[in-house]
């Protein structure tokens, strides 16, 4: 017998597990509780009536309320849940992502060393030749005519002159300088220069002449007034002029043509020079 005088004291939670299809049965089973209550103990049924639904309301509000905050919770847990899914996700991509990229550094890198070691190999070769060619182009300032030598004369200068100087530069500076200065010559004897130039006659004299320079190769002057000219060849230690006089006209014509003072035309200029000067 529990506290209210029944003997079955499930009878009430019995009645709130139905839910609300048990409303009338529990609303008779309430009555006849109290009014069992009242006879056995003298109460009026109405007032415990009253007191017994007063507590399923409230027990029923609580449930509804337990209910409600567990379904909140369980929202965000399953939406929590989501978002570290979707985070776990997202970290295993990255970490894929950086074995890969951390894959091609290491290749990266294997290939760089292999590049440097076939470089430094190349480069202990290209070591072996420097000096010889630094040597070779230190003959070629007295070979260049003076006008077109002006502009490699800084880069001349930077060779060095003795194995003293040659040891206080790095191997890649004295090998740009080489190149530098053999690429500026091969421009020279690709192309064609006409030039002012002061030469020396026969009598001793000197003069300034048009000078066409075909490449490096060979070079033709004139006197301003067309009565001198001579062909240049290149020698050791400059420029050998020889005096051929038969062929000013035509040195002439080639200048005035560069100088658009004349139409362009073909112009024969003699690479060997015969005794009449053709």
């Amino acid at each position: 017998m529990n506290d209210l005088g029944f003997e079955n004291a499930n009878f009430p939670i019995h009645l709130v597990k139905r839910g609300g299809r048990g409303l009338p049965q529990l609303g008779l089973g309430l009555f006849l509780m109290a009014a069992s209550v009242g006879a056995q103990e003298g109460i009026e049924p109405l007032p415990a009536l009253e007191n017994l639904v007063g507590e399923w309301s409230r027990l029923r509000v609580a449930i509804a309320d337990e209910q409600r905050s567990w379904k909140d919770q369980e929202d965000q847990w399953r939406t929590e849940i989501s978002l570290l899914q979707t985070e776990a996700e997202r970290l295993r991509e990255e970490l894929e992502s950086a074995a890969d990229v951390e894959a091609s550094v290491e290749t990266a890198q294997l290939d760089a060393q292999r590049d440097l070691d076939r470089l430094s190999q190349s480069f202990d070769g290209l070591r072996a030749l420097l000096s010889p060619a630094e040597n070779a182009l230190r003959a070629w300032p007295d070979r260049l005519p003076s006008p077109l030598r002006v502009s490699l004369d800084a880069a001349f200068q930077g060779l060095p002159k003795n194995p003293e100087e040659a040891a206080l530069l790095t191997d890649g500076a004295r090998l740009q300088t080489v190149v530098a200065l053999y690429s500026e010559i091969d421009k020279l004897q690709q192309d064609v220069h006409f030039v002012k130039e002061v030469l020396a006659r026969p009598d001793g004299s000197r003069q300034e002449m048009d000078v066409c320079y075909l490449g490096l190769a060979r070079a033709f002057s004139v006197s301003p007034d067309n009565a001198w000219a001579a062909v240049g060849t290149p020698a050791e230690n400059g420029w050998v002029w020889e005096p051929h006089p038969a062929i000013s006209e035509r040195v002439r014509r080639a200048v005035s043509v560069y100088n658009r003072e004349l139409t362009a035309e073909l112009i024969s200029l003699p690479l060997r020079v015969t005794e009449s000067g053709e």
